[in-house]
């Protein structure tokens, strides 16, 4: 996350003013799918050596940063100013600029990796090369998620492409190098260093562990180069965080190894395909690590889960600690998010868990995660579609502090919503056992062969039973 003195700032979206709502991905190049994807670097060749000039830098990699303009237009009605009875149809035209990046050819059809927000609802599309030439572009697939789109033309001239570098080889203090057009003036290169890596958050829920850097980026330098010292491309500019709307120090790029499997999937398909396990995970604060008695190791808490996910099928349990994807460590629910969604579809990982102190290791196989809509309507199954906190509270009988667990978010169309559970309820027990810790209310929905819970609520200083029904599916484990 952000340092609160930039958690402060307000969230921007680095494209120049346009309409660039998001909108479904839009289908391949089919042809596309045969051919090679696109290599990184370190595949292409020998390393290069580091190039100790910004000149020489600039001269390698402003030739393959484009200025990306993205135009809706439609047409609107409207009554004729020479007889208000009529009425007549006038083109509109709403326009925004951005920033791209050449990074594969295939013979005549070349790629270009920008910012999805860049594209948002245009339906004309043009890249203006570094010499001023206007090329016709098309949309060849979106992947919203991470905030990329690539683009495709054709040119009969043979251009460069640009070197993808390892992003994973970066280390803060770098020098870097900003490629783009800000303002929609092209061409242009500011120079920084790296402010920090493994940043999370940003608008639009995207699921990239930024690069922080403070090399200047503004409004439309979005999907523009991030390069090294050897001119490669570690990174796509997309957002700054600003009170004013311009660069006060913090740009963020999407690290260039988590782009380059998204340009390959689109390249292959004409869409990026995510791996999925079917968690609602949240982050714990130190109390609840000690409430499910985690033993001082970290991790993110299953707070739901889809009924017949790959999670429910591998036997995982809302109230577990998922601590480890593979041998990779879980720091948070957004990096949580992303370790599974770097998975391959269809692979088989290891969910390392604690599961009210004891070490658990289970075995999953990943599916391919559908699309937004899709999960939101299967929400029924979505179990047990609450998540709670433990808090104190009076009980008005023997005046006494208790524990219980506040129930402080309902998903719409859970079993926990079908209950009638409220935002503020306080489950103090499940059929007379008491709920005075995290572990103590997630063991009992862990029941085996239960399928309805009497929940004792607390709500407004009034007592009342809400009986919470497991789904069916959800009997077998």
């Amino acid at each position: 996350m952000l340092p609160r003195i930039a958690a402060a700032l307000c969230l921007l979206l680095i494209v120049c003013p346009g309409p660039l709502a998001a909108r479904g991905a839009v289908e391949g190049n089919k042809q596309a799918a045969e051919e090679t994807a696109v290599q990184p670097e370190a595949e292409q060749g020998q390393p290069a050596a580091p190039i100790v000039s910004f000149r020489d830098i600039a001269q390698k990699i402003v030739p393959v940063v484009v200025l990306v303009a993205a135009d809706e237009v439609f047409t609107h009605t409207v009554p004729d100013s020479r007889d208000p009875g009529r009425a007549e149809e006038e083109e509109f035209r709403r326009s925004g600029l951005g920033s791209g990046i050449i990074v594969s050819r295939r013979s005549a059809t070349y790629f270009v990796v920008t910012n999805n927000h860049v594209i948002g609802s245009a339906n004309e599309i043009s890249v203006t090369l570094n010499g001023g030439r206007v090329i016709p572009a098309e949309l060849v697939g979106r992947d919203p998620r991470k905030d990329l789109a690539l683009l495709s033309f054709e040119s009969g001239e043979p251009l460069p492409v640009a070197e993808l570098g390892d992003s994973d080889a970066l280390a803060v203090g770098d020098w870097v190098m900003a490629v783009g057009a800000p303002m929609g003036l092209e061409s242009s290169v500011t120079t920084g260093i790296v402010s920090a890596l493994g940043r999370r958050g940003g608008p639009g829920n995207n699921i990239s562990d930024f690069i922080q850097t403070d090399a200047a980026i503004n409004p439309g330098n979005s999907g523009g180069a991030l390069v090294d010292i050897t001119g490669r491309i570690i990174g796509i500019n997309t957002w700054i965080a600003s009170t004013t709307g311009s660069f006060m120090g913090f740009g963020f790029a999407i690290p260039v190894k988590t782009a380059k499997r998204a340009i390959d999937d689109i390249i292959a398909g004409g869409r990026a395909a995510y791996a999925w396990l079917g968690v609602g995970g949240r982050d714990l604060d130190p109390a609840e690590y000690l409430d499910l008695r985690a033993g001082g190791l970290k991790g993110v808490l299953a707070a739901n889960l889809y009924l017949d996910s790959p999670a429910a099928l591998a036997g995982l349990m809302p109230g577990d600690i998922i601590t480890h994807l593979g041998s990779r460590p879980v720091f948070s629910a957004a990096h949580f998010i992303q370790l599974v969604g770097d998975e391959a579809v269809g692979s088989l990982v290891d969910l390392q868990l604690l599961r009210r102190g004891e070490a658990l290791l289970l075995p999953a196989k990943l599916s391919e995660r559908a699309p937004d809509a899709d999960l939101l309507a299967a929400l029924k199954d979505f179990w047990p579609g609450l998540i709670a906190v433990r808090t104190e509270y009076m009980d008005e009988e023997s005046l006494e502090w208790r524990s219980g667990c506040e129930v402080v978010e309902v998903y719409m169309g859970t079993a926990a919503d079908s209950a009638g559970l409220e935002a503020g309820d306080i489950i103090t027990a499940v059929y007379d056992r008491s709920t005075a810790t995290l572990s103590s209310f997630y063991q009992e929905l862990a029941e085996s062969g239960k399928t309805e819970f009497a929940l004792t609520v607390l709500r407004g200083g009034e007592t009342a039973t809400i009986n919470l029904a497991r789904p069916k599916e959800q009997t077998r484990q």
